[in-house]
């Protein structure tokens, strides 16, 4: 499902010509070549952990003007466009409000089917604390987002997504709403912000999701392996392995993508049968392989979502479990994503001390070291390291080794003999900054950063 390479509206004027994506770092090309015979045959697939490993070899092309972009864009997981919060507070959003902007790009005949679905789904965002006004706003900016299923014209001469009417929602990004306070990006702040409030309240997909694209040569260029590319726009994508054929037949490019913060709407959508997984604007992948087809026509793109800490707030999670669909603390995780609009903490998930270390020792990991707004979770025991009973020990170890004094926070069931064992194998230097807790409680507020 590709979206948002539809034309903006021609009063809306974007300067920058990276409006889709931008190649943020790389692996120089010589290096790569001789990591690829080092490289197992599984550190070259996308849902495996370990093919983040090469993070360690990757150059940061310009991190300062990364940063730079991501606070002045919207970027909702770093901390939400104070514009658009100082409009919310003073209560210039409201459920009326959206339908009546949305009502200049939707014919009555779409703009009803938007309700009805909105009617539907707005209980699930009852249940996670919304207001009534608040839940059916954000159930309608999602049916909004994902179009209609009859012409702008109200007939049904075709069937299939009305994208004109959401192009809106769909191109946004930090330069289109950087002059928010005028025209039609003023409306759409709105659309925005109703938009990416119910997204923080649908959980991470975490597993493959597949897009057909059509690229042209400079952007395909952008994807040799080891780049790491982000996406400045909303994205959509189909969970599992296949794109709608419709789609493939129509572009030159399939990625097959691992998701880590992807969000499945499809519980909100008009086409729920799409399965549709949508990334945020500034949503980062590992190029980890890219082929031709036998003829030369079509390009299969491998990319595996990563977060690197390029948020005000992170937390590194260690797990041996963090993978599992039965995780239980998956949904501490995302509870702390959406406690609030104008703070967002990103989360780096590892299920082993190796695959921990390795991220640290990335220029990425690096840039984090003794930074308070930098924190490790881990678990003590992890059954598929050698030595599982201390795991959590041995991590906190090389790391202080390795000179993190970030606050560190071990969460375990047994917290006598972890405590105990935390006195006899660190010292009291290592045991600096470090806490050990049972307690969800404890839990909850070290990762909200309290």
């Amino acid at each position: 499902v590709t979206r948002e390479l539809f034309p903006m509206p021609s009063n809306i004027k974007i300067s920058d010509k990276s409006l889709f994506s931008k190649v943020i770092a790389a692996i120089p090309r010589a290096s790569f070549e001789k990591m690829l015979f080092k490289m197992q045959v599984e550190q070259r697939q996308i849902d495996m952990e370990s093919s983040e490993t090469i993070l360690e070899n990757i150059q940061i092309l310009d991190c300062q003007a990364i940063i730079k972009r991501r606070h002045r864009d919207l970027v909702y997981e770093d901390n939400f466009n104070p514009t658009i919060l100082d409009m919310a507070k003073n209560r210039v959003f409201t459920y009326s409000k959206l339908k009546k902007v949305c009502g200049q790009y939707e014919s009555k005949r779409s703009l009803e089917e938007h309700i009805k679905r909105s009617d539907e789904t707005a209980s699930f965002f009852r249940g996670k604390g919304l207001s009534e006004d608040d839940a059916r706003a954000v159930a309608f900016a999602i049916a909004f987002y994902t179009g209609s299923e009859c012409g702008s014209d109200g007939n049904n001469q075709y069937r299939g997504i009305n994208r004109a009417s959401s192009v809106i929602a769909r191109q946004s990004n930090g330069e289109a709403i950087a002059n928010i306070d005028h025209g039609d990006m003023k409306d759409s702040a709105v659309i925005l912000y109703y938009l990416i409030r119910g997204l923080a309240h649908i959980p991470f997909y975490w597993g493959v999701c597949s897009r057909a694209i059509s690229l042209n040569e400079e952007q395909l260029s952008e994807y040799e392996p080891g780049a790491l590319v982000s996406w400045f726009q909303f994205s959509s994508s189909m969970k599992g392995q296949n794109a709608p054929p419709h789609f493939v037949k129509r572009s030159n490019t399939f990625f097959k993508i691992y998701s880590a913060t992807g969000r499945g709407i499809q519980d909100f959508s008009i086409f729920p049968k799409e399965e549709e997984i949508l990334f945020l604007p500034h949503s980062t992948f590992l190029v980890v392989d890219h082929t031709l087809s036998f003829d030369g026509k079509k390009h299969v793109i491998n990319l595996r979502q990563v977060e690197l800490g390029l948020s005000e707030y992170t937390v590194l999670w260690v797990d041996d479990h963090i993978f599992s669909p039965k995780w239980h603390s998956k949904r501490h995780m995302e509870s702390a994503a959406t406690r609030s609009l104008n703070i967002n903490i990103h989360f780096i998930p590892k299920s082993t001390t190796e695959f921990a270390l390795s991220f640290l020792k990335s220029p990425f990991g690096q840039r984090l070291r003794n930074r308070v707004t930098f924190r490790i979770v881990t678990d003590m025991k992890r059954d598929n390291e050698s030595s599982s009973d201390d795991a959590g020990i041995r991590l906190i170890k090389k790391l202080r080794e390795m000179g993190f004094r970030n606050e560190c926070l071990i969460f375990c069931n047994y917290l006598p003999k972890v405590t105990e064992q935390v006195k006899t194998q660190l010292t009291s230097d290592e045991q600096r900054h470090l806490a050990v807790t049972s307690k969800v409680e404890d839990l909850y507020q070290f990762i909200q950063f309290k």
